[in-house]
């Protein structure tokens, strides 16, 4: 089945208004699901209607507003883009529906603002944090971007020992434990 819409005597596809698509880039580090203070992306809208207005809903750590309107219209060929822009704040999930005039794009997306990571490094011995010569320890990463190697700088006493050790590759989730 063809169908079609009937606007000012000419007909168009009706799916011509369905098919269009929004992403996201992370342009820093070329991943689209997670972001760092500092990085930068780029939202692009292809498909839309042409000269129509973008507009926006999301929900940031499961609190939901909008919808938002980025006071700009796609181009002629029915295409928007947002940046690079760079990352500034916002740590934590976020879920976005973008629409041109008033037609949602898909997918929603979603993605993580990653903070900076959190260090805690335990002594399993004698519990707390100071250290003796034999007492074993515990080092937990949390926060930290996703499937990444995760190294320490070492200086010990001062005594000429230093270098970078690599600990291990933080999880899907960029944690160590």
């Amino acid at each position: 089945m063809n169908t079609k819409l009937l606007l000012l005597g000419l007909a168009f596809p009706l799916a011509s208004l369905l098919a269009q698509s929004v992403t996201i880039t992370n342009v820093t580090r070329g991943n689209s699901g997670y972001f760092e203070i500092g990085d930068s992306l780029q939202l692009n809208i292809t498909g839309g209607l042409q000269n129509a207005a973008v507009t926006y809903t999301q929900i940031v750590n499961g609190v939901p507003s909008g919808p938002f309107s980025t006071g700009s219209n796609t181009d002629n060929a029915g295409a928007y883009q947002l940046g690079p822009v760079t990352v500034t704040g916002g740590i934590g999930t976020w879920s976005e529906t973008w629409y041109v005039g008033g037609v949602q794009a898909t997918p929603t997306i979603s993605f993580t603002i990653l903070g900076d990571p959190t260090v805690t490094l335990t002594n399993t011995t004698r519990g707390g944090s100071a250290f003796y010569v034999g007492d074993g320890l515990h080092l937990d990463i949390a926060g930290g971007y996703p499937n990444s190697s995760v190294t320490y700088n070492i200086d010990l006493n001062y005594g000429g020992i230093s270098g970078q050790i690599y600990v291990d590759t933080t999880d899907s989730v960029g944690r160590v434990e």
